[in-house]
């Protein structure tokens, strides 16, 4: 018998072969602290940190230390809680499937948009006393916020028509209205509307954010496990 069976008590693999770290009881914990760093290292999370940062600072160079700090220290700190919870499982019985599983996945779909919704509500709020510029600049983020809200989980739904991308859909779409709904009421909206600001806020938040889905696609193939 080997060590790693020694030390952890696994399934019988005549009735579940490929195991994922939330199978394992002695893996689990390092898990749900490693999803945690994930959540937290994802960048709707971190426009909430930064855009926190800046309010209570009025500074634009906190927000950029606040966003990097958290999300270099998470990422660190998932990939070594990552690698904890996998070692329990030998590999031959890993099951790398790239999806979440599932109730921390809808715990996801949920605080994701939310907190999203929140950071780009802080910066509008912020910026009411500047330029139509600048406000433009953020509310073509914004647009771009609503792109990334709605359209990636729905080309998700699309393909794989789970019930996971259907509550993140849904989420979004709640946030989106609410966000319009209390932009308007707020007077955030800028008038007049500088379509290069737009523009260029706009395509600012689409390559960050396409970015980042291509760094996740390939950090959910890596030894540290599914993001």
């Amino acid at each position: 018998m080997s060590t790693m069976s020694e030390r952890v008590s696994l399934p019988d693999p005549r009735a579940q072969r490929l195991l994922h770290p939330a199978d394992v009881a002695q893996a689990h914990p390092a898990y749900v602290r490693g999803w945690a760093m994930s959540v937290l290292a994802a960048p709707e999370v971190l426009t909430l940190v930064g855009s926190l940062a800046w309010v209570l600072s009025g500074s634009w160079v906190a927000p950029t230390l606040a966003v990097l700090t958290t999300g270099v220290v998470a990422e660190m700190a998932r990939r070594h809680l990552m690698g904890e919870a996998w070692a329990h499982i030998p590999r031959k019985r890993q099951d790398r499937t790239p999806d979440t599983p599932a109730p921390y996945a809808l715990v996801e779909a949920i605080i994701r948009p939310a907190a999203m919704a929140a950071g780009v509500m802080l910066v509008l709020a912020g910026l009411t006393n500047h330029g139509a510029g600048v406000r433009s600049l953020a509310f073509g983020s914004a647009a771009g916020v609503v792109l990334a809200l709605m359209g990636v989980p729905l080309m998700r739904w699309l393909r794989t028509r789970s019930s996971c991308a259907a509550l993140e859909a849904s989420a979004g779409l709640a946030c989106v209205i609410a966000g319009i709904g209390v932009a308007s009421f707020a007077g955030w909206i800028p008038e007049p509307l500088d379509p290069v600001a737009f523009l260029l806020g706009l395509g600012m938040l689409v390559v960050v954010y396409a970015t980042w889905l291509g760094s996740r696609r390939l950090r959910s193939q890596d030894r540290s496990g599914p993001a």
